[in-house]
């Protein structure tokens, strides 16, 4: 909706000293056109009155917290953990869900992350395992083996020392094949 010149002094003058919702109540019109009519314009709220809104919104909270019953302890204060309000079993509950929810979303990364999805994490997810990874690094350093692109194939020539034990050793991963097959593949 377009705003009459009129409109546009009067949103100037009230805009730094009223909220958004009102001013939008006020003309008629919803809060998104008047924070981008605001923003075309480079209107800001006053600083004296983002302070007020900030005290009344963490008075509304601390009212909002006592009538949950946490008489007594500001839970805005420095200090307060949640087992002060919680309770044992309430503290219990609530980390359990949080380990439960940091798990799922760990299974969640490691899966992205050994399919080849897009992360859409920051944590630090190995694709293998370490054992496998040493395992790796020892049959190519000290035993000579050599190693295909996908990691998974090893070829040995004359000149590797064999292990029959790791070869043999099940779930490991690793398929071991003769250089000369190398060549077939």
């Amino acid at each position: 909706m377009k705003l009459s010149d009129i409109d546009v002094q009067w949103l100037v003058k009230n805009f730094p000293k009223m909220k958004n919702k009102d001013l939008a109540k006020e003309l008629g019109v919803t809060e998104r056109c008047i924070r981008k009519r605001a923003n075309k314009l480079g209107l800001k709220k006053a600083p004296w009155f983002m302070r007020q809104v900030l005290l009344e919104t963490a008075s509304k909270a601390n009212e909002a917290n006592h009538e949950r019953n946490f008489e007594g302890i500001n839970l805005f204060k420095k200090g307060v953990k949640p087992i002060d309000f919680l309770g044992e079993e309430g503290e219990k509950k609530r980390s359990d869900k949080i380990r439960e929810s940091v798990n799922k979303l760990r299974r969640e990364e490691k899966a992205r992350t050994l399919y080849g999805l897009p992360r859409k994490t920051k944590l630090k997810i190995v694709k293998r395992p370490s054992k496998q990874i040493r395992l790796r690094y020892y049959l190519r350093k000290r035993c000579g083996y050599i190693m295909d692109d996908t990691g998974f194939i090893f070829y040995y020539d004359e000149n590797t020392k064999r292990s029959e034990k790791i070869e043999n050793r099940p779930r490991t991963g690793f398929k071991f094949l003769s250089i000369s097959e190398r060549n077939i593949e």
